[in-house]
């Protein structure tokens, strides 16, 4: 084509183009114009995306499988590559051979990490215990289901306090306490002991066993002894006084100064000598000498034992023992000293003495018992004195009728209300007392009145009835009083 256009350039110079060569031109302008044209078309297509259906994908990397990524780490580890080694490894999900790589080039947490994806867990827990990740180890054995192992796992690595915190954690309360104790720390020591004590006390006790066994006494005592040395003397006496050791608690109780626990304690024990000291030092001389008494009672010395609690003013335990000695007169002096005026005065009577009996009744304030005992004892003063203050003035009118001092008890009758319950019996009295003045007039009208006003029949109105009938100088005086007893009868009975 190049020639043919160089051809007709050439002739065309010389002003003699063939009609060959035009042609020839003609063609070749038109060939470039097409190759042109075909040219532009496909860069305009190759400028259009192309559809996801049409577009091809250039191929990426082969992915190696998992038996390749194998070979592949091996024989990067037997060149000496370990760390692309153990990429491969753990890209392969060999997880164990990854940290076995680890180990060898002393990468120990990422072992761990290894180990722990591979299931190894025992292994992973043991490099985080090497590597002091406390937390971390302890999360793996829980999920291992180890945690109660946790205590032993610190105490062979020598971290006791760590160990001790472990086992209180799984109540394995002994095995702390020892640690603790073995530390110095002697009251965390003692708190743990005692929870082991208690935890055995129940376990046994579950078990309808005895709580008490020597093992169980042994955790007890071990805490109690410990609860001493720290200054905790109260929690210690308690301690002691459930497992019985009694001294050991009165022995506390003394150090805090608790003396009158000091002397309940060894009374209960029986050391009575001990009992009186420690009861005169709590200030309580009364309970010392009462202890005295009892044990002088118990070895047949009653004398010195009354003696004993009359100096402390017992009274009313010595009147007791007089009483077992049958001296009920000594007893009823010592219940009035003891201000049981009611025991003595019953005593007082019982022994014959009816003035010092009735001299007690009235401080008890049993003056109608009292009264008893001074008519008893013919002290008609007293008698009537008693009677006065106590507003008994048919009593008093009746003991002075008795005495034929008849003016003067009508004096005291005069004083009774009608709506005192004994206005009849006074009504009575006084027409008894007229009658032995010789006021049968008088005497006729208050017997009467008295008859009148009785609802039912008792004694006092039968002897009323007598009366009249037997007033002299009155024919019908028999027939009277039987007519009234007759109507009194008749009331009775309709109501």
């Amino acid at each position: 084509m190049s020639r043919m256009l160089s051809l007709f350039l050439f002739q065309f110079s010389l002003g003699q183009p063939s009609s060959n060569a035009l042609l020839g031109v003609i063609v070749i302008i038109a060939l470039v114009l097409l190759l042109a044209l075909m040219v532009g078309n496909r860069s305009k297509k190759a400028s259009k995306p192309r559809s996801p259906s049409r577009a091809k994908i250039a191929p990426g990397p082969k992915i190696p499988l998992k038996e390749d990524l194998l070979d592949i780490a091996e024989h990067q580890l037997n060149k000496g590559a370990f760390d692309q080694a153990m990429i491969s490894f753990e890209q392969g999900g060999y997880f164990a051979r990854a940290a076995e790589v680890a180990v060898l080039t002393k990468n120990i947490e990422k072992a761990a990490l290894y180990f722990e994806k591979a299931g190894e867990l025992t292994k992973a827990a043991n490099i985080y215990f090497d590597l002091k990740k406390y937390p971390k180890a302890e999360q793996v054995l829980e999920t291992l289901g180890q945690s109660d192992e946790l205590g032993e796992i610190y105490k062979k690595r020598g971290e006791h306090i760590l160990a001790a915190k472990a086992f209180l954690k799984a109540s394995k309360y002994e095995s702390a306490a020892k640690i603790l104790e073995d530390l110095g720390n002697f009251i965390e020591a003692a708190d743990a002991f005692n929870l082991a004590y208690e935890n055995a006390k129940q376990d046994i006790v579950s078990f309808g066993m005895d709580p008490y066994r020597p093992d169980t006494r042994r955790l007890g005592n071990k805490a109690a002894e410990l609860f001493k040395k720290t200054g905790q003397q109260k929690r210690a006496a308690k301690l002691y006084l459930e497992l019985q050791m009694h001294r050991d608690a009165a022995l506390c109780a003394i150090e805090l100064k608790d003396y009158q626990k000091a002397a309940e304690i060894f009374e209960m024990m029986g050391d009575i000598d001990e009992a009186e000291k420690y009861w005169k030092m709590s200030g309580n001389p009364s309970k010392a000498a009462k202890i005295v008494g009892e044990r002088l009672i118990h070895d047949g010395q009653s004398a010195k034992a009354i003696e004993k609690f009359v100096e402390v003013g017992e009274h009313a335990r010595a009147a007791e023992i007089y009483l077992e000695m049958h001296q009920p007169n000594k007893a009823a002096e010592l219940y009035e000293k003891a201000g049981d005026f009611s025991i003595a005065a019953s005593f007082y009577k019982q022994a014959g003495d009816l003035e010092k009996a009735a001299s007690c009744f009235e401080q008890a304030g049993e003056l109608r018992s009292a009264i008893e005992c001074y008519e008893q004892a013919s002290l008609f003063d007293r008698e009537i004195s008693l009677r006065k203050q106590m507003g008994d003035f048919v009593g008093v009118a009746k003991k002075l009728y008795e005495r034929g001092i008849d003016k003067e008890a009508l004096s005291f009758l005069n004083k009774v209300r009608d709506t005192d319950a004994r206005f009849k019996t006074a009504q009575s009295l006084k027409g008894q007392i007229y009658l032995s003045m010789g006021d049968t007039s008088q005497a006729e009208e208050y017997l009467k009145k008295s008859i009148q006003n009785a609802k039912e029949i008792d004694h006092d109105d039968l002897d009323t009835l007598y009366t009249l009938a037997k007033i002299p100088k009155k024919p019908n005086a028999k027939k009277d009083a039987l007519q009234m007893l007759d109507n009194l009868l008749s009331k009775n009975m309709v109501e």
